[in-house]
């Protein structure tokens, strides 16, 4: 890991959990090979960028492909922590408000392992764009052009969110972008999340992520296309 100033010092937490209701087992299902997780944290290491990398855990298995990847585990100790409707902000918080306050870094990254091709130039310039705008939070996104309809009942017409009624632009006419979250990482200040439990913080600032970057695997499609990249990428190396 790397060595800075107390001011400048990242920490990575990655939130696993053992459970899976979509894929069992899925932070340690093989993908092209290895178990999804070390793709996060191999990612991280290469950024060294990262004084301390963590997963918080309620699973041995994971907790052991953590450590042979030789990064932290905490394990946790409150079953509400690891539960399908706790967001991952909890556990994480958890593990930053239990350590002395002297050794917290000025800014942390929450690291989801279920965005397995996010590269360490993402965390590069998410790092460069947090240190632009300490009290903000960072996060990975993509484009969006999508249009959005609310419908509150099944008797109600639908209504537009974010787009007016009777007009159709196209994103090349805009006067602005429109971003959607792609779930792969958020940085923010340390000492403002663990007050706040909230992983947006002041202001928001996207760092942009497309192709298989943007792959958050949540679903068996998910996974069969992230192999099929995987496989594919191979094949194009090989000059089959």
């Amino acid at each position: 890991m790397v060595s800075t100033k107390s001011s400048d010092k990242l920490w990575a937490i990655i939130p696993a959990r053992g459970g899976s209701v979509g894929i069992p087992k899925k932070n340690i299902r093989g993908l092209g090979g290895r178990p999804l997780i070390t793709w996060a944290i191999e990612s991280l290491i290469e950024s060294n960028l990262f004084e301390r990398i963590f997963v918080t855990t309620d699973s041995e298995e994971i907790a052991q492909v953590a450590l042979n990847h030789h990064v932290e585990v905490v394990m946790r100790t409150s079953e509400e922590e690891s539960n399908s409707f706790t967001m991952p902000d909890i556990p994480v918080r958890s593990l930053l408000a239990g350590m002395p306050a002297e050794e917290l870094p000025s800014h942390c990254f929450m690291v989801q392992c279920t965005a397995p091709f996010v590269s360490s130039v993402r965390y590069k310039q998410a790092a460069a764009l947090i240190k632009k705008h300490p009290e903000s939070t960072v996060f990975s996104a993509t484009e969006s052009h999508s249009f959005l309809w609310r419908h509150e009942s099944t008797d109600a017409p639908v209504e537009p969110l974010g787009h007016p009624f009777r007009e159709r632009l196209g994103r090349q006419y805009l006067s602005y972008k429109q971003y959607q979250e792609s779930g792969g990482f958020y940085g923010f200040p340390t000492l403002k999340f663990i007050s706040s439990s909230h992983r947006f913080i002041h202001q928001a600032y996207p760092v942009v992520v497309s192709g298989l970057e943007a792959l958050d695997i949540d679903t068996y499609e998910d996974w069969e296309l992230a192999e099929y990249y995987i496989q594919k990428k191979r094949i194009n190396k090989s000059g089959q």
